[in-house]
């Protein structure tokens, strides 16, 4: 069974000058078969994360698999502390300079550990936006990690404003809830999807998300 850590918590707030300052929520996930991070960091901070990793006992040779979830630079700021590990970056998945190719557009899962670990297209934040679903988690049943498909576990008045194409996203976000016991979102820490669904059935996502279209997001 997989084993989750988040290793270092995000954040995500609007300074008093307007500034949005960001860091995203860092994840090693252990299986028997493979060691996976999840959204490394931004290259600004790569000693905190090397600090955090550091803890877990492991070295940057032990990680097989690194996901990046989509390109902003303070989820993928640090894949070359790992380079002999296989990145999948958004759609992109590759082994040192060999690039390998997999239909993501067109919905197809690309599977790691059968059962047990599978990253899988979830479009809209931006339109090449994966996660990594952990199916057999040892604590918390499934979870996705699916960087700022939901920027923090209370969003809803804001992630449309972050959104390439906020429908396509909305669609993601009901998947992942649909889907997951609880989620790891971009820039918070974990949450369930129970407590979540109640949360948007009490706000009108649909309304959130029709004004941004109109808008032209």
């Amino acid at each position: 069974m997989s084993k989750i850590e988040i290793l270092r918590t995000g954040y995500l707030y609007k300074g008093e000058d307007g500034i949005y300052h960001a860091a995203s929520s860092c994840t090693l996930v252990r299986h028997p078969k493979m060691n996976v991070i999840v959204d490394p960091g931004g290259p600004w901070e790569r000693q905190v994360i090397l600090d955090a990793f550091k803890r877990t006992g492991l070295d940057c040779s032990d990680i097989d698999v690194v996901v990046g979830t989509h390109g902003h630079s303070d989820h993928v700021g640090n894949l070359n502390l790992f380079p002999t590990a296989k990145h999948i970056v958004g759609h992109d998945i590759s082994i040192g300079d060999q690039f390998h190719s997999h239909d993501f557009k067109s919905g197809l899962t690309y599977t790691l550990v059968e059962g047990c670990l599978e990253v899988i297209p979830t479009p809209g934040q931006m339109f090449s936006g994966v996660s990594l679903i952990v199916l057999d988690s040892i604590d918390s049943g499934i979870v996705g990690i699916c960087g700022d498909l939901f920027e923090t576990n209370n969003d809803e008045s804001f992630w449309p404003m972050f959104s390439e194409n906020a429908a396509l996203q909305l669609q993601s976000r009901n998947k992942l809830l649909s889907l997951c016991d609880y989620i790891i979102p971009g820039h918070s820490g974990m949450f369930s999807t129970r407590i979540k669904k109640t949360q948007c059935e009490n706000n009108n996502n649909t309304q959130i998300t029709t004004n941004y279209i109109l808008n032209g997001r």
